[in-house]
């Protein structure tokens, strides 16, 4: 069997991929590591999902998201990052002065989910800083220069991007590294799996009803197939389920 590829290799070997760009993605796994630590012993930690305000969004802020926060802003301050924009802060914050680049996060995505064990993950956007802090992130997402996630579940995984096509690793409890799963990770073109809160039925527009009351007429319905509704409540276990499995997620 082929030894693996970790991260640090596959991006030493791609010389496309500036080196300060892999250098902030190795920043956040690393913490990403000891949140997958930290997140797999859960009460052990302490009361992680305990709340303890909230964040910028109007959400109930957990104690884990304000610990990831701080964690992850760390880890970037000796890296190319200029301006650091989080969930959980209310402004922009400076990192490292004579950096380069912008990175926004969402430092633990579904954080609700903490006590009762399911997938959550941590989101981030990698721009070229600005002079401005506000208007290295206001820009069109197609100018982002990498993007991913890190989702903590089963397994622990980065799915990212440096602009040409999508990379999966996995988190090698043995050897302590992401490994290379999948270098050209492709979302299936069809599925039979909707993501949606349908307690919220009633709030929907017309155009969303309709499509989900196809969805739920099944096979004798005018999309001629059974569908399954899914909801986690985690934007990143929704999204790495599509990427893997196809579909689609709707939060109206």
């Amino acid at each position: 069997m082929a030894q693996p590829q970790a991260l640090a290799d596959y991006l030493e070997n791609h010389a496309d991929i500036p080196a300060n760009l892999g250098d902030v993605v190795l920043a956040m796994c690393e913490v990403g590591k000891s949140m997958a630590r930290m997140i797999s012993r859960g009460a052990l930690e302490g009361a992680m999902g305990a709340a303890v305000g909230d964040n910028t969004d109007g959400d109930v802020q957990k104690a884990l998201d304000v610990i990831a926060d701080e964690m992850f802003f760390a880890a970037l301050l000796p890296t190319d990052v200029k301006w650091y924009a989080s969930e959980e802060r209310e402004d922009v914050i400076a990192c490292n002065p004579n950096g380069s680049l912008a990175l926004a996060t969402d430092p633990l995505d579904g954080s609700s989910n903490i006590d009762v064990n399911v997938s959550i993950g941590t989101i981030f956007s990698i721009y070229d800083a600005k002079p401005d802090a506000n208007e290295s992130f206001l820009r069109p997402g197609t100018e982002q220069v990498a993007a991913g996630y890190i989702i903590y579940g089963p397994q622990t995984g980065l799915m990212v991007t440096f602009g040409n096509g999508t990379l999966s690793f996995i988190l090698d409890p043995d050897l302590g590294e992401f490994v290379l799963l999948n270098g050209a990770v492709k979302v299936p073109e069809t599925s039979n799996e909707f993501s949606i809160n349908a307690s919220n039925y009633r709030h929907w527009s017309k155009p969303v009803r309709a499509y989900i009351d196809d969805c739920l007429a099944g096979e004798t319905g005018p999309r001629g197939k059974n569908f399954n509704m899914r909801w986690v409540a985690s934007l990143v276990a929704e999204a790495h389920r599509i990427i893997t499995r196809g579909g689609i997620f709707l939060y109206p």
